[in-house]
């Protein structure tokens, strides 16, 4: 009660103030203005008593309110400096309610607000937070005031508004905490308006808002705010993020319900804990240890045994192992948060899959050895997430993995997951390669002695079929494992990525011959290939149009396509692209399961080497990628080491019996489109020497191969490596000195049979196929001549029935294997041998290609210089004479230029080593078939074939001098330019 001097001077004051209220009523704005800024001269700033004060506030509190709906801005906001300045300044503010607090209501609770003008509406706020703040408890009979102030308030246009409505929103619940939850309700849905606010400080005081009225609430409405709260842990400000982790943390620890929603809290703040910001990220784990202990206070009396006999941390972890607090909180909400992690780790939002899997990453670091009741749930989300196109989801998924193979027990494991391995559609799983790639991970966390016992069932998984071959992947289409129809026009190839398209192609029959081209040095013919392969793919009625004319294509749209034998699917480039990516995808996390094996096991992995190789092998067959080759013939060296071998060849020999009889075993449904086929090359060529040493189990798998009833594909690919090993014969099949023999064999029942003609440029294909090898075999095996002399017969007459192939690569190969064995067979042909050969290489000496009539006349040569003793040279003469005439008649030309050339050619063989090879080796003039100079034809010709006969004729010299030098002269005179008949009977002279 204010003393009597109090009231004395408040009386004077307001005395001093009635011609400034009168002055309130005038209807100029500028009057009203500057009573106003007396009656604060008078009052406020006069430093008066705080009796003195209320005295004086509470006889001016009914003018000022009139005030606030002063129609100018100015008066209205001079009116509010100065309540704002009394209710700081007396000692009881909460007298004005009756007075303030309807007025407030008025000017801001109604459903459309009165004050216009922003920055006074916020001034109006903070003068409502000021009354919040002296008045208190005092305020409870205004909660339907306030709260309809605060619902307005909330959602203001003006985001500083919100910010102080949030603000005295908060603080309006601690001060009345007995009656608020009454009308808190209200509340909620202007707060999760503004929580999504675009200024970020808005949403950061919604956010604290959000928190204090459900601390203060009835708890019903938790449920209501969970979804957004969630949300703002995406937000891109560290603040927000920041609020949401305190407000959720408070929760924890203070919320009256709190232990009925701990499953759907717990998240919220363990997604912090892997939040980008450090501070939030500490923030967290400060939080977290607190709410662990708190529970683990609060259920002391249940966790007595646990906290007393603590199990050892299993898992090094770069921190500290959770509390057991936090890890019973997690181990008893598991069961309900696994189903939530599971949608969520499929939502569209890459946000919210990369959140979700850094969650369960931290659950099952909670969860340690009791993740094992929910593994095969857990498993199913692994799959899902392995396959997710986000780099972080697939991070984080194989790190929850890892801590799978941590804490559960291979044997556990292995048996959920091993199943899946081989069958992917077993576990609803869209990637083929999403079991290995959890497989791996799991592996990767388990531990040497606990994988020790199950390390032939790991190995044995891998080397299945349907695992390391990959069989139902699909990956067929991708290593070109498709059959009938493979067609494209050779014009338009270049318009493929040839990164794509190359490696399945490798393996059609047309490449083939470019392979073996390559091989001898022999440069193919332009279209070649793609006739060979167009043909090589089945009966023309599977082939409409095999030059692209009448398969439906326009020029602007080319396809590669494939059709498969069983299912008459046809697959265009994207197709392609799409299966080869699945490919090198699923090989590359097969060999991330072998590397796992080999880094974790070690030496123990000398017990399941076997099946290890198999399984790099299987990639090397199917991989079209440079790089995956390489990863699998380090992790070959990595098994090498660990076995303590010398090297791959060692390896190979330990294992070579095994590998043999594992194709073997299969080798009778092989088809051109077999991986098996490609795993025998890449077994024959990396074992090296090691082949040579198996060669009685070796050689019947590919006699099986290259029956004549067998894919045309299939033998092709085996004779195309038969070449090349036999090539290099000291090597690889003849490193032991033996593959003389079986040199019988091969011919009798691997070559020859092939060799027969058939019609068909399919067969033709197999057959110059055949045509490579045997002169590998001729040319790169040391074999003795009386084991070449016992197939002679039946080689001969197969070789001279090659030289009329219509392939120019085919009548070459021939043409060389006959030179290679005439040098084999030295002077031990019998008369009747070779008087059957020479007719065919004289046809060849007018064949259309320059290199076929080289390689004639080099043979021509040789078959010269093997006439040895038992060759009756008189009684043969009329053969040496057909011979001699035909050779002369290319003595003749009518280009003087030619024999100029020849000349020079000629006497520049004069000084040659005879040893060496003759000049026309070198020649490489290539004929142009189609100009239209024929003179010009006939010169090229003549350039390269007159000096070889001539050289020829030298040889065939010392065979009957009589008869050549009878012959030339016989012809000098008919001959246009008698040059080169001079020559050459200069040379029989000097003989």
């Amino acid at each position: 009660m204010a003393s009597a001097s109090d009231e004395r001077a408040a009386a004077d004051v307001l005395k001093s103030l009635a011609r400034h209220l009168n002055c309130l009523n005038e209807d100029n704005k500028s009057a009203r203005r500057r009573a106003l800024d007396a009656i604060k001269r008078e009052t406020i700033d006069q430093g008066l008593s705080s009796a003195v004060l209320q005295e004086v506030f509470v006889c001016l509190l009914k003018t000022l309110l009139k005030c606030l709906s002063d129609p100018a801005e100015t008066c209205r906001e001079t009116t509010i400096q100065i309540l704002i300045a009394f209710i700081r300044s007396v000692p009881k503010p909460d007298d004005t309610l009756p007075y303030l607090m309807p007025s407030l209501a008025h000017r801001l609770g109604g459903k459309e607000i009165l004050e216009p003008a922003e920055e006074l509406r916020l001034a109006l706020m903070e003068m409502m937070s000021l009354v919040v703040e002296v008045c208190g408890r005092h305020l409870a009979p205004y909660l339907d005031d306030v709260m309809r102030i605060l619902q307005r308030t909330i959602t203001d246009p003006f985001p500083e508004v919100k910010k102080e409505s949030c603000k005295c929103a908060i603080n309006f619940a601690k001060c009345v905490p007995e009656h608020f939850h009454l009308q808190a309700e209200c509340l909620f849905k202007p707060l999760l308006q503004t929580v999504s606010h675009q200024h970020s400080q808005v949403r950061v005081t919604a956010t604290q808002a959000i928190g204090a009225v459900i601390q203060y609430s009835a708890g019903k409405n938790v449920d209501d705010v969970l979804s957004h709260l969630a949300q703002r842990l995406f937000d891109d400000s560290p603040r927000v993020r920041k609020a949401v982790t305190v407000v959720v943390g408070d929760w924890l620890l203070r919320l009256p319900d709190r232990y009925s929603y701990f499953h759907k809290l717990i998240p919220l703040l363990l997604s912090s804990l892997s939040d980008d910001i450090p501070e939030i990220r500490s923030l967290a784990e400060d939080l977290w240890k607190k709410i662990g202990a708190q529970w683990e206070m609060e259920n002391e009396d249940d966790l007595k045994d646990k906290m007393d006999f603590q199990l050892p941390a299993l898992y090094a972890s770069e921190g500290e192992r959770p509390g057991l607090g936090c890890r019973e909180l997690v181990v008893r909400n598991l069961s309900k948060l696994l189903p939530a992690v599971g949608r969520d780790i499929s939502d569209w939002l890459v946000q919210t899959r990369v959140k979700t899997a850094q969650l369960l990453r931290v659950l099952l670091l909670h969860a340690e050895d009791h993740s094992t009741q929910h593994l095969q749930s857990l498993l199913t989300v692994l799959y899902h997430a392995c396959a997710d196109a986000e780099a972080d989801v697939r991070t984080q998924c194989l790190e929850s993995a890892k801590l799978l193979g941590v804490f559960v027990s291979p044997e556990v494991y292995l048996k959920l997951l091993l199943p899946h391995v081989v069958d992917y559609a077993s576990c609803s799983s869209a990637s083929p390669w999403a079991p290995l790639m959890v497989l791996g991970a799991v592996l990767r966390g388990s531990s040497m002695e606990a994988l020790r016992p199950h390390l032939s069932q790991i190995g044995d998984t891998l080397a299945h079929p349907e695992v390391c071959q990959g069989s139902q992947q699909g990956t067929e289409y991708a290593v070109g494992k498709c059959s009938a129809c493979v067609f494209y026009r050779t014009a338009d190839i270049s318009r493929f990525d040839v990164d794509v398209v190359r490696k399945p192609l490798e393996k059609s029959v047309g490449t083939r011959e470019t392979v073996i081209s390559g091989l001898w040095g022999i440069e193919c013919d332009a279209n070649l290939s793609a006739h060979v392969m167009a043909d090589s793919c089945g009966p023309p009625h599977l082939c409409p149009d095999r030059r692209g004319a009448g398969d439906g294509v326009g020029p602007d749209r080319r396809l590669l396509r494939a059709r498969r034998q069983d299912s008459g699917v046809f697959m265009d480039r994207n197709d392609w692209q799409r299966a080869l990516v699945r490919t090198v995808l699923y090989l590359d996390h097969l060999l991330t399961c072998v590397g796992t094996v080999l880094r974790v096991s070690q030496v123990d992995c000398d017990v399941i080497s076997i099946q290890l190789l198999k399984v790099l092998v299987c990639v090397q067959s199917l991989s079209s990628h440079q790089e995956q080759h390489n990863e699998a013939e380090e992790l070959m060296r990595r098994l090498c080491e660990v076995q303590s071998l010398p090297g791959v060849c060692e390896l190979y020999r330990r294992h070579m019996t095994d590998l043999l009889l594992w194709l073997f075993d299969s080798h009778h449904a092989w088809t051109g489109h077999s991986v098996q086929k490609t795993q025998l090359e890449i077994i024959a060529v990396q074992s090296g020497p090691v082949v040579g040493e198996f060669l009685s189990a070796f050689l019947p798998l590919l006699k099986s191969c290259v029956e004549p009833s067998r894919d045309p594909e299939l033998r092709l690919h085996i004779f195309t490596m038969l070449s090349k090993l036999m090539l290099d014969a000291g090597n690889t099949v003849d490193s032991q000195g033996r593959f003389g023999e079986y040199m019988e064999e091969v011919l009798k029942d691997l070559l020859l049979p092939n060799l027969v003609w058939r019609s068909g440029r399919c067969a033709a294909a197999v057959r110059t196929a055949a045509l490579s090898c045997v002169l590998a075999l001729l040319h790169g095996a040391a074999l003795p001549a009386e084991r070449v002399l016992s197939v002679e017969e039946g080689l001969r007459t197969q070789l001279i029935s090659a030289l009329e192939e219509d392939s120019r690569l085919a009548r070459l190969l021939a043409c060389r294997s006959l030179h290679s064995l005439l040098k084999l067979t030295a002077h031990q042909l019998n008369t009747d041998s070779l008087n059957k050969i020479y007719p065919e290489l004289l046809k060849r000496v007018d064949d259309s290609s320059e290199d076929v009539r080289v390689e004639a006349l080099k043979t021509l040569r040789t078959w010269f210089s093997s006439l040895g003793k038992t060759y009756d040279a008189q009684s043969c003469r009329s053969h040496l004479e057909l011979l001699v005439q035909q050779l002369l008649l290319y003595m003749d030309d009518p280009d003087s230029k030619v024999q100029d050339s020849v000349l020079v050619r000629s006497q520049t063989n004069k000084v040659q080593d005879k040893s060496k090879s003759p000049p026309t080796k070198q020649i490489r003039i290539k004929p142009n078939l189609h100009n239209k100079d024929s003179t010009t034809e006939r010169t090229q010709h003549s350039f390269v074939v007159c000096f070889g006969r001539n050289d020829v004729l030298k040889v065939a010299s010392e065979v009957d001098r009589d008869l050549l030098q009878q012959q030339t002269e016989a012809v000098r005179e008919k001959q246009r330019n008698p040059e080169f008949c001079d020559k050459l009977l200069q040379h029989i002279h000097a003989l």
